[in-house]
């Protein structure tokens, strides 16, 4: 028994260590010094770090089935149950969910393993939703997306809660917000589903090539290298990808590399800080948008979906290891975050007075809106290709409408 209620622990702080520092800065010496017992007495339940991190993957993946699984059972219409099974997963007198986020530091049998977990919850998730359509409940919608994007939201939320800006929240607070949007959205209107085009995002690799040189080549060179840099960090995860790996991707000597952003710790915060001026750019174009303020913003998030799927653009998705980030770029960042909520704020602020946003917590759907796409970086390859297509209009009429028939 004694055995069993350490490994709960035990799994339970690697969660919470994960999530706060991310792997790299994660130690096995750490999480045992974190749940009292010596290190060499951790590998009665562990191999190494890696099969740390695979044990706490794969107990969240089975905690939410589990979960899952209840819903289905105290619940006879769909909606219901994906909104019992988000307040469960979210329970803040639950164990912290793991934010799966550093696959490719796992062995492939690990990695396969954890994958096939996931692609298993999201059918089942996806199954539920499809009833919910024949019954005429839901409205249609990619089974598959929408799955995606509810396991998104649940992962983002354990992230979320360690943003300066978020603090001011309760959990209870961003339970409810979810469930709202996953019922009936966020538009005041609800109406069929529109079509939304997105920004034009290439003025942004410009901008951002002009950034930092004043040789156009030199410029052009790193915004290559960051795109490319996230590109592999969302695929595989920061802890995982090398330096070689990255210089291989984008034809350079790491020799070059070293002198154009320094180590992978600054090449990391140039990538973060790169994601952040996107954000950027894609909030001050959903504030000089023309028409009403919810498809204003429905464009924005079609284009933040659609940045993720973009190799010369790719943000990284900013998951794990909040906390293990060097104070200057945590500062520069926090700078990004305020102006990103002021930015906001003007949006929701101008579609109250126009009456095209529901009555809302604008602070908390700020935050997590992002859930609704930053897992497009990690998981939009596990689905097929016919999957794929129209994914930003799938995340922006999500965000807009919910879930519920219409």
């Amino acid at each position: 028994m004694e055995n069993s209620s350490k490994r709960v622990e035990l799994f339970n702080e690697a969660a919470r260590t994960l999530n706060r520092k991310g792997l790299t800065h994660t130690s096995l010496a750490n999480v045992a010094k974190s749940v009292g017992i010596s290190r060499s007495a951790l590998y009665y339940y562990v191999d190494d770090l890696n099969d740390l991190v695979y044990r706490c993957y794969r107990r969240t993946c089975e905690q939410l089935a589990s979960l899952l699984n209840e819903s289905c059972e105290k619940y006879d219409y769909e909606i219901d149950i994906i909104c019992s099974f988000v307040a469960a997963a979210l329970d803040e007198d639950r164990a912290e969910l793991a934010a799966i986020s550093e696959l490719a530091a796992l062995r492939e049998d690990q990695r396969n393993g954890i994958v096939g977990l996931y692609k298993g919850l999201r059918l089942v998730l996806a199954e539920i939703i499809y009833e919910g359509i024949k019954k005429g409940e839901i409205r249609k919608v990619n089974a598959q997306v929408s799955a995606s994007i509810l396991l998104g939201m649940i992962f983002w939320v354990p992230v979320l809660m360690r943003w300066p800006a978020a603090r001011e929240l309760t959990r209870s607070e961003i339970i409810s917000t979810i469930q709202q949007i996953i019922r009936v959205g966020i538009a005041r209107e609800r109406s069929e589903p529109k079509t939304y085009e997105a920004f034009d995002l290439d003025p942004f690799i410009s901008i951002c090539g002009n950034a930092f040189s004043t040789g156009l080549r030199a410029a052009a060179r790193r915004e290559t290298l960051l795109a490319s840099a996230s590109w592999l960090f969302n695929q595989k995860g920061i802890d995982a990808t090398s330096m070689d790996e990255v210089a291989q991707r984008v034809g350079m000597s790491k020799k070059v590399i070293y002198h154009n952003v320094g180590n992978k710790e600054n090449l990391v915060a140039e990538c973060y800080k790169r994601s952040f001026r996107l954000f950027e750019f894609i909030a001050r174009h959903v504030k000089d948008a023309d028409g009403s303020r919810i498809d204003a913003l429905c464009q924005g998030v079609a284009s933040s979906t659609l940045a993720n799927t973009r190799h010369d653009i790719a943000p990284i998705a900013p998951m794990t290891g909040h906390e293990s980030w060097p104070d200057d770029m945590r500062s520069e960042l926090l700078d990004s975050q305020v102006t990103l909520m002021k930015l906001s704020a003007e949006t929701y602020g101008r579609g109250r007075e126009e009456k095209s946003f529901r009555l809302i917590n604008d602070l908390c759907v700020t935050m997590v809106t992002p859930g609704i796409y930053v897992w497009v970086g990690h998981w939009l390859e596990t689905l097929p290709e016919h999957e794929q297509e129209d994914i930003g209009n799938q995340t922006a009429n999500f965000l807009r409408l919910g879930l519920s028939a219409v």
